[in-house]
């Protein structure tokens, strides 16, 4: 990446310098307002019956939904977007005239301004020392580009979470309560699990802003159409997972003998 686009380097200064660390354990100063939602159910019956003849019955069984989304600012912090201003200035320089051409005619590459422009329409549309915005954390894989996005003074980072499963089991015992030296249990388990989505997403401006310079660069120099490099956020996904669990128990037991 050119060094003019750059947001910063390894060893230079980073959007950390100037971050004041609260002394304070139990304070955290961050520019996300952490969420966190859930739903439960869950269901549980047994039902005790004498057969006669010295057996029992006995039925038990469970029902569960459970729906959990969190978000929250990974590194508790708020960060310091003086850093990337270079950057951003940059940015919006060449979404308004284009890529220099060091000549004085043309002064920049025709047609260049219409790769950077839709890149810092996304991510800073009121300019450099406006908003900047950051993909949200949804699974049509669009961000920023595709208008999900939330906007601060400051580049946010952010994780999200979330799970939704169903799962039920069912269990039925015979056991006998006879008087001679052995009695039996016989019985046998059923369960199902059911896994509809379980996500991890990891959003941050900074991931943003290298899909959309990145992808725009690599349009330019292949002669594509202008776009961005990827999903400009992280999400590790399992969107379905059916477990299917049984058991059978036969187990003689002796009576206790006292004399």
């Amino acid at each position: 990446m050119p060094t003019a686009l750059a947001l910063g380097s390894l060893y230079g200064t980073d959007i950390n310098a100037g971050v004041v660390n609260p002394a304070d354990v139990r304070v955290v100063n961050s520019d996300f307002t952490p969420q966190y939602f859930t739903d439960e159910l869950i269901l549980q019956g047994s039902l005790e019956q004498e057969l006669g003849g010295g057996l029992n019955l006995s039925l038990s069984g469970n029902y569960q939904e459970v729906e959990v989304d969190s978000s929250q600012d990974y590194n508790l912090s708020v960060a310091n977007r003086a850093v990337y201003a270079g950057a951003l200035n940059t940015l919006a320089f060449f979404a308004a005239n284009g890529i220099p051409t060091g000549i004085a005619s043309p002064a920049f590459v025709p047609g260049s301004a219409a790769y950077f422009a839709p890149i810092a329409a996304a991510i800073m549309p009121n300019g450099p020392n406006g908003a900047l915005c950051t993909s949200l954390p949804e699974d049509s894989g669009t961000g920023s580009f595709g208008g999900n996005k939330l906007c601060g003074n400051t580049p946010l980072d952010f994780d999200r979470s979330n799970q939704k499963n169903k799962s039920w089991s069912a269990e039925a015992i015979i056991s006998s309560d006879w008087d001679g030296m052995f009695n039996v249990l016989v019985g046998g388990i059923y369960g199902k699990y059911k896994l509809s989505e379980n996500s991890y997403y990891v959003n941050a401006f900074s991931i943003d802003y290298f899909t959309g310079i990145l992808g725009t660069l690599t349009a330019f120099s292949s002669g594509q159409q202008p776009g961005y490099l990827g999903t400009p956020f992280f999400r590790n996904n399992s969107d379905q997972l059916n477990v299917n669990t049984w058991g059978l128990l036969v187990r003689p037991m002796p009576n206790s003998l006292t004399i």
